[in-house]
């Protein structure tokens, strides 16, 4: 399973029905990669997330990748691996071959034992303010 840095509970809304939770955590997912692909990080602060850019690359990793832009994509696979983990509990992240680069990144380790300061990619999280949009677009299509 997951470790606690690639994995993210979502709580499910009191008006969702069980058998849309899926469909709901697949929405969740998508303005993850979504917000990811625009460069922008969930920054754990207190107990929620605060929604910023992500730091810029390294120049030579921007000239490896061939762009300055931070979507975190070099091949595709780490953000591809994001999946529902445990659908009962709500429960997100990236677990496989692709974890220890998930962990890399939303740390800032990048295979260090200790983060590099200022250098964390964290993506995987989700600020209140992203949760209410997420649930009234999703209660806009259940009443639709």
């Amino acid at each position: 399973m997951a470790n606690k840095y690639t994995k993210l509970k979502i709580d499910y809304p009191d008006w969702l029905p069980r058998s849309e939770r899926e469909a709901f955590l697949e929405d969740c997912i998508t303005h993850i990669l979504e917000r990811t692909a625009e460069g922008i990080g969930a920054y754990k602060k207190g107990r929620g997330y605060q929604i910023r850019p992500f730091p810029s690359y390294t120049d030579e990793y921007a000239e490896e990748k061939g762009s300055d832009h931070v979507n975190l994509e070099l091949d595709g696979d780490m953000l591809q691996a994001v999946s529902i983990l445990d659908l009962k509990n709500g429960i997100i992240g990236i677990q496989g071959d692709q974890e220890g680069k998930a962990e890399g990144n939303i740390r800032g380790t990048y295979g260090k034992r200790k983060p590099i300061s200022g250098k964390a990619r964290p993506f995987l999280g989700l600020s209140r303010s992203e949760l209410n949009t997420i649930e009234a677009g999703f209660l806009r299509e259940l009443d639709e």
